[in-house]
């Protein structure tokens, strides 16, 4: 006898959904990351299956080295505006994340646990000033980049050099304010805007749930809270979060996203909640995915069915924008994160695509940008989950199914038209030839009272819509 389904949601939803996408790395264009340059039909092949993506919301670091006019900084301005490029081209829409600082001169490394530091003049004002320039100039490539942030997980790290997290914060306002009134007096590039600041959302956190070592009331929590408080619109249109689990970390992902939907009561969030960064790694590689089975762990459908759970979850409990990290390898070795990326690098002719590539690919050609959340269901072990989103004008919806149990799970799904053929599609259909793959199938008959009937099996996704997906 099949379950009932009954689709609820977690917290009300205010915004619309800006996509699936993925940091696009600027190492692609440089040497430590891509040694021997890209051949123009490389650079081909990695278009058309980022294309093939339709990636939404997306995420392009720029460093300090960028905003120098040594040679050393030229060419990483280089690589940085092509990979503007790269996301224009794909219709992506990107946040621009300044990566870090310091924001004062003659600043030692950062140490941990933390301690205070001595350093010198305050030079944020240089550094954001310098940002605006490469916002401004990356709006003379197109209208990609809509979104803004300052400083990666600031949580995480002593932004402030005190081991207090009030000086981080109030730096942290200082900066934003700062970076405001320097693209408020700019005009928009593309003429689409009354000024550049106009052109790009203010996005404050890219927080992780925990704060810095020796810091305390540094955590997700804090950090939201003083961004309520302190840094309200007109400066700030939006907040972001970094989400990781490790393999099979179901549990985490739960309690990382009823935390998140505690917080929004709490604090009476109305702004948009992005994920800026989210993945799947092993507790014992910092840098790196790990491996899982002898493995890398992003080619694993284990860590693909963990990315495809997460983002049938996330939206019903606010989050709007997902970049998952990475979306593309290159070939150095020296690459920091050189096991990332949901496309494989140059050398082996960007084969094969992992099965989390296929993950994003069938998200992004179920749910578009401008869609909503519409529901969740969860059964009562939490081994199902059925999530609904919809379109703005409410016509065309689509559903996915997921089981992480090893029974087989029968559903039968209300809430969708009468006597209508669903299209349908499962991923990683057991007993496929090749797993982790996505397989159509014939459509799927409502009822009369618009009830579907389906089956989902272990570590499968099945996913309906009233449009085509395939």
């Amino acid at each position: 006898m099949a379950t009932a389904v009954t689709l609820t949601q977690p917290v009300p939803i205010k915004h619309r959904l800006r996509g699936y996408g993925g940091q696009f790395d600027c190492e692609l264009f440089t040497r430590r990351g891509q040694p021997t340059e890209c051949t123009e039909e490389q650079l081909e092949t990695l278009k058309q299956h980022i294309n093939k993506l339709k990636p939404g919301h997306s995420r392009i670091f720029v460093t300090a080295e960028a905003i120098e006019s040594s040679p050393e900084g030229i060419a990483e301005r280089r690589a940085l505006m092509k990979t503007v490029e790269l996301a224009q081209q794909s219709g992506a829409n990107v946040n621009l994340t300044w990566w870090s600082g310091p924001y004062y001169a003659d600043a030692p490394a950062e140490i941990r646990p933390c301690r205070p530091r001595r350093h010198g003049a305050f030079i944020g004002d240089k550094r954001m000033k310098g940002f605006a320039d490469v916002i401004e100039e990356a709006r003379r490539i197109g209208d990609c980049v809509t979104h803004v942030t300052i400083q990666n997980e600031v949580n995480y790290h002593d932004i402030g050099m005190q081991c207090d997290v009030a000086e981080s914060q109030k730096l942290y306002k200082r900066l934003y304010t700062i970076l405001d009134a320097e693209l408020t007096r700019r005009p928009d590039p593309l003429g689409l805007e009354p000024n550049l600041r106009r052109a790009v959302d203010f996005v404050g956190g890219d927080l992780v749930a925990g704060g810095m070592n020796g810091v305390t009331a540094s955590n997700e929590r804090d950090w939201l809270a003083f961004m309520q408080r302190a840094m309200k619109p007109p400066l700030l249109d939006g907040y972001s979060i970094h989400v990781y689990t490790a393999p099979g970390g179901f549990q985490r992902l739960d309690a990382r996203m009823g935390g998140l939907r505690d917080q929004i009561e709490e604090l009476g969030i109305e702004l948009p909640i992005y994920v800026t960064e989210y993945g799947v790694k092993t507790r014992s590689d910092k840098l790196e995915p790990g491996v899982l089975g002898g493995k890398n762990l992003e080619d694993t459908v284990e860590a693909a069915f963990d990315h495809a759970w997460f983002n049938a979850l996330a939206p019903q409990y606010g989050c709007v924008g997902f970049s998952k990290w990475v979306l593309y390898r290159t070939d150095g070795p020296d690459r920091k994160f050189h096991g990332w990326g949901v496309i494989c690098p140059p050398q082996a002719r960007f084969k094969p695509l992992p099965p989390s590539y296929y993950v994003m690919w069938l998200f992004n050609h179920l749910v578009d940008q401008g869609w909503s959340a519409a529901g969740i269901w969860r059964s009562s072990d939490k081994l199902g989950l059925v999530s609904k989103f919809t379109a703005p004008e409410g016509d065309n919806h689509s559903v996915v199914a997921l089981n992480r149990g090893r029974a087989r799970l029968d559903l039968a799904i209300p809430g969708l038209k009468p006597l209508f053929p669903y299209r349908s599609v499962i991923w990683n259909a057991q007993g496929a030839k090749t797993a982790g793959m996505i397989n159509g199938r014939r459509p799927v008959l409502s009822n009369a009272e618009g009830t579907v009937s389906v089956t989902v099996r272990r570590n499968e996704l099945v996913a309906l819509s009233t449009r085509p997906i395939l």
